[in-house]
């Protein structure tokens, strides 16, 4: 009976023994071929980035370059990649996508309509980074479908972005309203200043989130011709459309008539005081000091930090921050003369 037992338990050990050993055996021969084929791609990526740079400087020699195959494939695809990010060139730019689209047109149409989210995604990546216009509608079509992740839309819209399509307004106005400021942010940083003048034609009537990011992206531009649009929308709305045009015209850091700003030294919002104090800051008029040493006595930190950070950029700061340091009885103000002065500003 026991001798019984131990046959059987002694089969089953070899049995789990045996499977074991092929799992085992299986991952090594997998990770083998892996790194046999990492191996090939990789010195497939340095022979085509040699013929890139051929090609580049006489483009008779575009023949020589062939990717029939997947592994051919992904290695012109990591060269193409290395050469993307480093070229400026307007006409090299053109030729490497000229490349892209001549050898990575049908593969990336192709992982655009898989099943598996993350060959869509890295299509979308290398279809912008390539700026591969031939592929526009391909990248429509994804957007059109029913079943499409948030990843998705946001990086097609990315790419359309990129290339100046005429389409992104009504895309963003009606289709896709609604994202976050975020998300519109990072689409709209591509359009030019043509792409950019389109939607404030139309401020009134976009998203409230996508009035957030067109401000965001004027005040990022920091493009002084911007300030009489943003000025209007400051004048004319409230709330936080209102604080936002506030914030981009504190980015840009000048106005025509800083006396307009004067009655947000009483904002009752603190953001509205903050960014008063940057703006000041960036005008560096000196009838600004005034307001600027009273805001080193306010209930916010940010504001009294604004302040701090706006007076360091008056040559005479150190002395402004000593007089406080002496003279005032707010020990929230005496230490924010006294960080900015051992960070040596105005010295």
């Amino acid at each position: 009976m026991i001798g019984n037992e131990l046959a059987i338990l002694s089969g089953a050990l070899l049995i789990v023994f045996f499977f074991l050993l092929g799992i085992l055996l299986y991952l090594i021969i997998r990770k083998l071929s892996e790194n046999a084929r990492n191996q090939k791609i990789s010195k497939l990526t340095e022979k085509y980035f040699a013929l890139i740079f051929i090609y580049m400087t006489d483009q008779f020699h575009s023949r020589s370059i062939r990717s029939d195959s997947k592994l051919q494939k992904e290695a012109l695809e990591q060269a193409l990649g290395r050469y993307a990010e480093v070229l400026e060139g307007e006409s090299e730019k053109y030729a490497l996508r000229h490349l892209a689209e001549l050898h990575l047109s049908g593969y990336y149409a192709k992982r655009l309509k898989s099943a598996v989210w993350s060959q869509r995604m890295n299509a979308l990546y290398y279809i912008e980074d390539f700026q591969m216009m031939t592929l526009r509608e391909d990248v429509i079509r994804l957007l059109r479908k029913k079943k499409i992740s948030r990843e998705e839309i946001v990086h097609s819209l990315r790419v359309l972005a990129s290339f100046r399509d005429k389409r992104l307004f009504e895309l963003l106005s009606n289709d896709f309203d609604h994202l976050t400021d975020y998300e519109y942010r990072a689409i709209l940083s591509r359009l030019d200043k043509e792409g950019i003048d389109l939607f404030m034609l139309s401020f009134y009537r976009i998203p409230e989130q996508l009035k957030f990011a067109v401000l965001d992206v004027l005040g990022t531009s920091k493009e002084i011709h911007y300030l009489s649009f943003v000025e209007t929308i400051y004048g004319s709305y409230s709330g936080e459309i209102r604080l936002r045009a506030l914030k981009t015209i504190a980015a840009i850091g000048y106005v025509k008539d800083i006396n307009t700003y004067l009655p947000l030294s009483d904002s009752s919002v603190w953001q509205e005081r903050m960014f008063f104090a940057k703006l000041l800051g960036s005008s560096n008029d000196r009838k600004g000091i005034p307001y600027l040493v009273t805001f080193l006595h306010d209930d916010s930190w940010w504001v009294r930090s604004q302040a701090g950070q706006a007076l360091s950029s008056f040559s005479n700061s150190r002395d402004i921050f000593l007089n406080v340091l002496r003279q005032s009885q707010d020990p929230y103000a005496r230490d924010m003369a006294e960080e900015w002065l051992s960070r040596g500003e105005g010295i």
